[in-house]
């Protein structure tokens, strides 16, 4: 008992009782056990403004810096440590993609090009007046638009048509977690890696833009970026399974044939579905005209 108290007093003779101005919870210590706020939050200050910048930057302890240079160094290591469970160690894919969109578009528009050559509909589409449903089609060609000219809606419209073929061609294969357990990815942790692999695309694409300063370099350019998607992509395999070169190249051949027979199937439901819908609505217009 004597020496319970003896603690006791050495504990408040060290820290105060805090009061956190977050939860409102009163405790001792440098952090809130209710909420996690740290016990020195003062009013905020010009300086303030420096460091939440900075810490925005590099996320805290530099987790941004981390993440970005772990997908480009061991990109199939770090995307399986994630699933397993590091979720503190790196930043999710969805902020490193928001963020890597959000720079390129930035950089593109001060370079004045785009050096990876995101898809993009023609402009050049036009639809004669006496066409019918005029107005139909350009609304269809206008969401077209919207989703292949803006990157981050490609990004995750790639990433969520190669998931069915990707789980589909490794579904057998298991990775180990740090609780024992060995299980193959579900279609959730399939997206975020394909994720994480438009991460890369991202990250290199804002390193070679300035590239488009140069004379004569676009073209230099734009061959690598053909490239780059897959070569990381068979890096990504081979790392994250930890297969042999050769077994990589040719789960990734396949996934790729799968995922051009997905999008084309696709394509073919949605041209049939839109057909019907298109008949649907003008022939029923026709009857209560």
């Amino acid at each position: 008992m004597e020496t319970d108290e003896v603690k006791e007093e050495i504990i408040e003779g060290i820290k105060e009782t805090v009061k956190c101005l977050n939860c409102g919870n009163e405790y001792i210590g440098n952090f809130c056990p209710n909420c996690g706020q740290n016990a020195k939050t003062k009013r905020l200050k010009l300086k303030e403004i420096i460091s939440d910048l900075t810490d925005s930057i590099v996320a805290g302890d530099n987790r941004s810096l981390r993440t970005c240079f772990a997908l480009i160094c061991r990109p199939g290591h770090m995307i399986r440590e994630y699933l397993q469970g590091h979720r503190l160690h790196y930043l999710n894919p969805m902020q490193v993609l928001i963020w890597g969109v959000s720079i390129y578009a930035l950089l593109s528009y001060v370079c004045d090009g785009d050096p990876f050559n995101f898809p993009d509909i023609p402009k050049d589409i036009t639809i004669s007046d006496d066409t019918p449903g005029k107005s139909f089609i350009t609304l269809l060609i206008d969401i077209a638009k919207s989703l292949f000219t803006n990157k981050l809606y490609y990004m995750f419209l790639t990433a969520l048509l190669a998931v069915g073929p990707y789980w589909f061609t490794f579904r057998k294969y298991s990775i180990k977690r740090p609780d024992g357990a060995s299980l193959p990815l579900n279609h959730t942790e399939m997206f975020y890696l394909l994720i994480y692999q438009s991460c890369i695309e991202m990250i290199f694409a804002i390193i070679l833009i300035p590239f488009s300063f140069i004379n004569g370099a676009d073209d230099f350019v734009k061959q690598i970026s053909n490239y780059v998607d897959i070569i990381f992509s068979v890096i990504i395999i081979k790392q994250f399974y930890t297969l042999k070169w050769l077994k990589s190249i040719k789960l990734y051949i396949y996934t790729a044939i799968l995922t051009v027979f997905n999008v084309i199937l696709l394509v073919v439901v949605l041209a049939l579905l839109l057909v019907l819908a298109y008949g649907i609505f003008y022939g029923l217009r026709e009857v209560f005209k």
